[in-house]
């Protein structure tokens, strides 16, 4: 297990997952098109009055746009818990921290994992319009689930990288 840490979180590797990382989000963003904004809010509606407000008012071309973003919205999770993940194991690495500490490093793969769920229940919504009020505050938790886990590592580890540059 650790030669395999070691390999994937070379500084080289960290940086090829970086740029699939961001090479995901230019096609994430470029494939919603006019609904991006609504995004965040619609993942994050809680109730169904809220999911509604946001989806009621897109035409059906921002439908098919939203409906269209779902294809790589199931392979981009992975990419940003390959980045996450080699990156949290560089850190560990660095640190010397081993052990228990490995634990962290299913954080990422918990996000990207409660993305799909996520991207799932989101779809299953579209087919089954009356399911909104029973899915849509478990499918907000999940999100927001998600949403913490990913940014609070990003946070993390960005301070942490700082530190680290700053004592070279």
């Amino acid at each position: 297990m650790k030669a395999l840490l070691e390999r994937l979180s070379t500084p080289r590797w960290v940086l090829y997952c970086s740029i699939a990382y961001f090479m995901g989000q230019a096609t994430m963003m470029l494939s919603v098109g006019e609904v991006m904004s609504d995004l965040l809010r619609l993942q994050l509606a809680f109730t169904p009055e809220t999911y509604h407000a946001i989806t009621e008012q897109w035409s059906p071309n921002e439908w098919v746009q939203y409906q269209r973003h779902f294809l790589p919205d199931f392979f981009f999770p992975w990419l940003y818990a390959i980045f996450l993940f080699s990156w949290l194991a560089r850190h560990l690495l660095l640190a010397g921290k081993t052990g228990v500490w490995n634990a962290f490093l299913l954080l990422p793969w918990m996000s990207a994992f409660a993305d799909c769920v996520e991207n799932l229940l989101h779809l299953w919504m579209i087919q089954s319009p009356e399911l909104v009020s029973l899915l849509i505050t478990g499918c907000s938790l999940i999100s927001l689930f998600k949403w913490l886990v990913a940014l609070g590592l990003v946070l993390v580890l960005s301070a942490l990288e700082l530190v680290r540059l700053r004592s070279r």
